[in-house]
């Protein structure tokens, strides 16, 4: 790996709208400012804004105050309009940078990444080559999108590197860095246990979190319905904790629907998400990075999806993909009670290095000097 030891110079645009992209960006400042690259903007876009849940994510993940933060969209639907107009504004009010990174699949990094290359500004994307093959996911148009936009694509892993290998806009520029996301909890402190058991010990009840968020779970009133009564009778064997996202939330108030008090819970602060993740006998989850962090802390996952974009969770890590049939959940949670759970192991390059590797790679292509 290249050692830089000289004061770098050339601006570069971090780019950053929703609470899990900060979490991967925090990996990116950090290594910016190890290798003294100091003419950075850091652009917030404010798709997810909550003052409370923002302070609270930026101080614990270390980060500093955003050089732009950009007026919160009225509504989902204007989130593509609002933030293709106020970075298209900044853009044109200049200076220019020399590359703007952006993150993952939300509909602010494609936004940003289209004004980018309007502006004749490359674009470095992080976290490409993702697909579920899920044309319903808006995430998935997101993501296809914005890697054929970008300049240089950043992937987690070797079958995101193999979705991008052959496209005629890369070219040799696709690079296999690691998880930034991982960085970020190696960097905070977080450990992957060597040997977790899951059985239940002495009579205490074993311990769930639950997160879900995708259109085709809350969006539907049937599903969610069923997804709210399983919750219900795993209350009764289990203590759980649902972060409830302000989408579900909505969607449940509207249907009438009930979680206990004690179950549901608004959404936690980074750490303490993480910590209820580490600590938990199993994951009910329709989220591809909570899938990651239950393999990173080795904890048993079940997806309730019929595909992942994040392959290896399942291939290496502890995630099972539950598809459709609720039914089978509460025999694979009496299987992890039991100790019957595939271990699972760290996916390469999940190492904490990932964001000194993009800073690198982008000294090397001369978007820094």
């Amino acid at each position: 790996m290249l050692r830089l030891e000289e004061d770098l110079v050339g601006l570069i645009d971090v780019i950053a709208g929703t609470r899990p992209n900060l979490v991967k960006a925090a990996a990116v400042l950090r290594a910016l400012k190890r290798h003294n690259v100091r003419d950075v903007r850091f652009v917030y876009t404010s798709q997810h804004y909550d003052s409370d849940l923002f302070t609270d994510f930026k101080s614990q993940l270390d980060i500093p105050n955003p050089d732009v933060v950009f007026t919160k969209p009225v509504a989902a639907e204007s989130v593509f309009a609002d933030v293709f107009d106020q970075y298209g504004a900044l853009l044109r009010s200049g200076p220019k940078p020399a590359v703007s990174i952006v993150f993952g699949d939300v509909t602010s990094t494609l936004a940003c990444a289209l004004v980018a290359r309007y502006a004749h500004v490359p674009v470095a994307h992080v976290e490409a080559g993702l697909r579920s093959y899920n044309w319903g996911m808006p995430e998935e148009i997101n993501r296809v999108a914005v890697d054929s936009l970008a300049t240089i694509a950043f992937v987690t892993s070797e079958s995101a590197y193999q979705n991008l290998a052959g496209q005629d806009n890369f070219g040799e520029r696709i690079y296999l860095v690691g998880n930034t996301m991982i960085d970020t909890l190696l960097a905070s402190g977080f450990v992957p246990p060597h040997d977790r058991s899951r059985q239940r010990t002495n009579g205490s009840r074993s311990r769930l979190v639950c997160t879900f968020h995708r259109p085709e779970n809350v969006d539907d009133s049937r599903r969610l319905g069923a997804i709210i009564e399983l919750i219900q009778d795993l209350d009764r064997h289990y203590d759980i904790t649902f972060p409830v996202h302000p989408r579900t939330s909505r969607h449940i108030e509207r249907l009438g629907l009930f979680l206990p008090p004690r179950v549901a819970v608004a959404p936690l602060p980074y750490f303490d998400f993480v910590s209820q993740i580490s600590d938990a006998t199993a994951v009910l989850t329709d989220s591809g990075g909570v899938s990651e962090e239950t393999t990173f802390f080795g904890v048993p996952c079940l997806t309730v999806r019929s595909e992942t974009e994040r392959p290896e969770t399942v291939g290496l890590g502890t995630n099972v993909l539950v598809g459709e049939d609720l039914g089978r959940i509460p025999e694979l949670l009496d299987q992890i009670l039991a100790g019957n759970w595939k271990r699972g192991s760290m996916p390469p390059l999940w190492d904490g290095q990932a964001g000194n590797r993009i800073v690198e790679i982008l000294h090397q292509h001369g978007y820094t000097k």
